[in-house]
């Protein structure tokens, strides 16, 4: 008011029945001559179902974050082209990277030694065919340029709406 501003603010209410509702509010102050505030002018809408929504989305992307963070093995998202979309902070350390942007967007084939590649390519069309794949031996190039032994086993899942592979990836060493 003291800015003579729009306002919008949610914020908790107890209804009539009891229950805890969420409001969105929106309004203005109406001033006098003198600029002392008259009234409030705006309107107040209940948003309990939306706000229900977003916490629960919230409480699940934190438990999901949770259960992907604290996984023994790296994981990794890579779309039918290799192109990596996702990985946890297993992976990153695992190829000894500092942080996802090094990863994403990237091929997995840049990771993989020429002679494997055609290893990743065979199993890419068995896991289209819907092939359960075992854990593979294989050799990947850190981010340093060093090579380790590790083993790989991907699952074919949905990820934002394309088929996709999910990857778990462990040391050997």
């Amino acid at each position: 008011f003291r800015d003579k501003t729009n306002f919008e603010i949610e914020y908790r209410i107890i209804h009539a029945d009891g229950k805890p509702r969420w409001v969105w509010e929106k309004g203005e102050g109406i001033y006098n001559k003198q600029g002392e505030v008259l009234f409030i002018e705006g309107f107040i809408t209940d948003v309990t179902e939306r706000k229900s929504f977003e916490i629960a989305q919230e409480e699940s992307r934190r438990v999901y974050k949770n259960l992907i963070e604290s996984s023994p093995e790296g994981l990794f998202v890579h779309n039918f082209s290799g192109d990596i979309l996702f990985t946890n902070e297993k992976a990153i350390k695992l190829m000894g990277a500092g942080s996802q942007k090094e990863f994403i967007g990237k091929n997995v084939l840049a990771f993989s030694l020429p002679e494997d590649a055609h290893l990743i390519k065979k199993r890419k069309i068995s896991l289209l065919k819907g092939e359960d794949l075992g854990y593979l031996e294989s050799r990947v190039k850190k981010q340093d340029g060093t090579v380790i032994e590790i083993e790989t086993k991907p699952i074919l899942i949905d990820f934002q709406g394309e088929k996709a592979a999910l990857v778990f990836v462990r040391d050997l060493a």
